[in-house]
């Protein structure tokens, strides 16, 4: 009886060490910083240099390193591929409950892309490579230019109770 005990002991010990072992994963990986290999800088170089000397926003709406330091990742490929950056203010979008807070990529542009279509096509497969999970916005108002939003890694949002 008593091996009995002293197995079942084990195998419980066991089992809670690999749950363990499977949050702490979790969790690891959710403070890993996004980055984008090699492979995936010189795809979206490649694409990009097809239309250099175009412009874009970079909107980081987040005052998290790891957001800023994504976004100085993308700006420094955008002027590899010979676009023309700019950095709008730190965006905190007010709303009821507190402050929204973006997950991501999410491509804005204003309405004259639609008489660019190649680049705007360009810029939405640049996007997915960066982030498949990207949105993808189009302005009814008159904006300035075509912004990207950085927001925070998905999945480190934690929201209140």
């Amino acid at each position: 009886m008593q091996l009995t005990t002293i197995t079942q002991q084990l195998a419980d010990a066991d089992q809670q060490l690999a749950d363990s072992k499977a949050r702490l994963q979790r969790v690891e990986s959710q403070q890993e910083w996004r980055t984008l290999s090699p492979r995936q800088r010189k795809r979206i170089i490649v694409i990009l240099t097809k239309w250099k000397g175009n412009g874009l926003y970079f909107n980081p709406v987040s005052d998290d390193n790891e957001v800023h330091e994504f976004a100085n990742e993308l700006d420094s490929i955008f002027k590899n591929a010979g676009w023309q950056t700019a950095w709008a203010p730190l965006i905190i979008l007010a709303t009821g409950g507190g402050v929204a807070l973006t997950e991501g990529l999410e491509l804005q542009f204003p309405p004259e892309i639609k008489q660019h279509a190649d680049v705007e096509k360009g810029l939405i497969e640049v996007v997915k490579i960066a982030d498949r999970h990207a949105k993808i916005i189009y302005k009814d108002q008159q904006t300035a230019g075509i912004h990207l939003i950085i927001g925070r890694k998905r999945g480190n949002i934690t929201h209140p109770n």
